[in-house]
């Protein structure tokens, strides 16, 4: 169980020169503010670009690749051509009121987002330090000691840019802010390991419990997650909760709720976050030209989600969120 009292249970953060890469920089897809459901308190979320799954229901398709990508926003489109006409590479085509861009052929050189009066195309992400990211989150830092917030890191996969992500959480462990990393875990464990000293929560998400079913659904099996979280749970007793989404008709069977329990139990882990399935990031698709595959997915009811949640409390864990 997870102390929401708890403000610097990481490893005491000294501060003394460490091995910082001169320019150091990372790819950050957007910073949200006032958050409430990834760790406790009000919380400042990073959201990193770059991520090693393709989850079916994935809300946040604009994370998925580390470089920035150019998305088209539909209704701020006022049909000019001015983006067609200025594309260097011809990437872009007209087809109706929709602007389908031409991922192979774009170079990222910014002419159609700098020409189209309407800001209908523009970059999903940037370039940021550490410093620039610890200065954005420090906005907040009131709100952290009011209510027992902090930062968290999220994606995408923070995994996927270690360097760069264990720089900004030290520097955060630093000004005293209570830290949590949300992540597949599915990444080397030398890679989890650098960041531990620095994350007071882990926020581990587990998608489904069967090794062919998990790489039918994200397109990687899920061996090394399950490892990771045996480790880290070990490693760092009381700091893991996990977060189960749960998706109408891919993992919502008893069967694989009751493994899920067991697992925990095996692990000592006694905190989760049940999430029921959602529609928010469907313009995500729209905006990068992609296929929304879940579109006849039907959202769960309340109902549905209460008993799940039920199940997991009357076996001894905390349901949290």
């Amino acid at each position: 169980m997870y102390n929401r009292d708890d403000f610097c249970s990481a490893a005491a953060v000294k501060e003394e020169e460490q091995s910082v890469p001169a320019g150091l920089t990372g790819s950050i897809a957007r910073i949200e503010r006032y958050m409430i459901h990834d760790g406790p308190g009000i919380r400042t979320v990073v959201f990193f670009k770059g991520c090693p799954l393709r989850c079916v229901w994935c809300s946040s398709p604009q994370t998925w690749k580390e470089t920035k990508e150019v998305i088209f926003l539909k209704r701020k489109c006022i049909n000019c051509g001015s983006c067609v006409a200025s594309c260097p590479e011809k990437a872009i085509e007209a087809v109706d009121d929709i602007k389908k861009i031409d991922r192979g052929k774009c170079n990222l050189c910014d002419e159609c987002v700098e020409i189209c009066p309407a800001a209908a195309l523009k970059f999903d992400g940037c370039l940021m330090s550490p410093e620039d990211v610890v200065n954005e989150v420090m906005k907040d830092e009131h709100f952290y000691k009011t209510s027992g917030g902090g930062v968290t890191l999220s994606g995408g996969e923070p995994l996927g840019q270690p360097e760069f992500a264990s720089e900004i959480l030290r520097r955060c462990k630093l000004k005293g802010f209570h830290t949590a990393l949300e992540t597949s875990a599915y990444a080397e464990w030398q890679v989890l390991k650098k960041l531990m000293d620095f994350v007071d929560l882990f926020l581990i998400d587990i998608k489904h419990m069967d090794t062919e079913e998990h790489l039918k659904i994200t397109g990687r099996n899920n061996d090394l997650i399950l490892d990771n979280i045996l480790r880290t749970a070990k490693e760092r007793p009381g700091s893991v909760a996990i977060q189960f989404p749960v998706i109408p008709g891919y993992n919502d069977t008893k069967g694989n709720i009751d493994s899920l329990v067991q697992f925990m139990t095996g692990a000592g882990i006694d905190s989760i976050d049940v999430i029921p399935f959602h529609k928010l990031g469907q313009h995500e698709y729209e905006e990068l030209g992609l296929d929304y595959r879940v579109m006849d997915v039907e959202v769960p009811e309340t109902g549905s989600i209460q008993n799940i949640r039920e199940h997991i409390k009357s076996k001894g864990f905390e349901i949290i969120n």
